[in-house]
Parts: C-alpha cells; sequence; structure tokens
C-alpha cells in the first residue's frame, strides 16, 4: 500500500499558497481604486493663471473642501477671498470640475499660488459609501486570512511537522 501523505501535504501547501497570492492581489489593486473614492487631496502652491474680470477657471479637484488660499506669485500677499468665487462641482466641456472667478479687477489675468484641499474625481460625498468602502477592504483581507488558514488548521499541518 502507497502512501501519499506527503503528495497531499505539499499540494495543500500549494493549494493555500496560490490562493493567498491571488487573495494579496486582488486586495492590493482593490485598495488602490477605493482610494479616490474615500480620501481628499492637499494640493499647496498650485499655480494657476486666472482669466479676466469674470472668467471661470478650472482648478483641480471636483469639489473643494473648506478654503482656498491665494498667494500673488510675484509678492508672496494673501490675496483676499473677497475678491474671487470657488464654485464646486461645475461643468466645464463635458468634465465636472471646480471652479474659480475672479471678482476683482486687481487680481485679474494675473498668476497666483493657490492653496486647498479637494476632492478628486470618483469621491464620494456620502459619508455611508465612504465607511462602506473602507469595510470591504477589511473584510476582504480577513476573508483571505480565513481562506488561507482554515484548511492548514483542519489538515493538521502544522501537527505533522511538529508544531
Amino acid at each position: 500500500m502507497k502512501n501519499n501523505k506527503g503528495q497531499i501535504l505539499i499540494g495543500g501547501i500549494i493549494m493555500i499558497a496560490i490562493t493567498a497570492i491571488v487573495g494579496v492581489i486582488l486586495l492590493l489593486s482593490s485598495a488602490q481604486n477605493i482610494h479616490p473614492t474615500v480620501n481628499t487631496v492637499d494640493l499647496v502652491n498650485y499655480s494657476v493663471a486666472l482669466g479676466a474680470l469674470y472668467t471661470e477657471t478650472s482648478i483641480p479637484g471636483i469639489g473643494v473642501v473648506g478654503d482656498v488660499v491665494m498667494h500673488n506669485v510675484t509678492s508672496g500677499v494673501v490675496i483676499g477671498a473677497a475678491n474671487y468665487t470657488v464654485t464646486d462641482y461645475e461643468l466645464v466641456d463635458s468634465t465636472l470640475t471646480a471652479t474659480l472667478n475672479v471678482t476683482s479687477a486687481t487680481i485679474a489675468s494675473q498668476t497666483v499660488n493657490l492653496s486647498y484641499t479637494y476632492q478628486p474625481e470618483g469621491y464620494s460625498t456620502n459619508s455611508g459609501a465612504r465607511a462602506v468602502a473602507n469595510l470591504i477592504i477589511i473584510l476582504f483581507a480577513l476573508s483571505i486570512a480565513v481562506v488561507t488558514l482554515t484548511p492548514t488548521l483542519k489538515s493538521k499541518i502544522l501537527e505533522s511537522i511538529g508544531k
């Protein structure tokens, strides 16, 4: 009678390793795709050429979180918020974006630096959806651990190697 215990043990280890590798690859790619959905982006000293008076200029992001701080490029002086308005979720050339509208002739057609936090394309404004997206990644990681550990514990591999 032939003893196939060693072949079954090696086959189980290979199957567990392949499952873990594929699971981790899928986990990493899923986590990268969820990142822009749940995280805002900080933009510091973004240089933009303003348009003429009352002209909209597209800025990165679909929505601005908090305040936009504008500095004059040449002097570094902070430009007051009364000189411009920011509009979120504007449709410009079939693209959803935030826009900056110059309302003061003193800064029209100048180059300025902007610092602000924005919502990237694909950002979910629903806090429940953001929480569930993060939970999906956590549960995915736990399921990889369960799928990897369950056959190991059931087949008593650890006992057979003396642990």
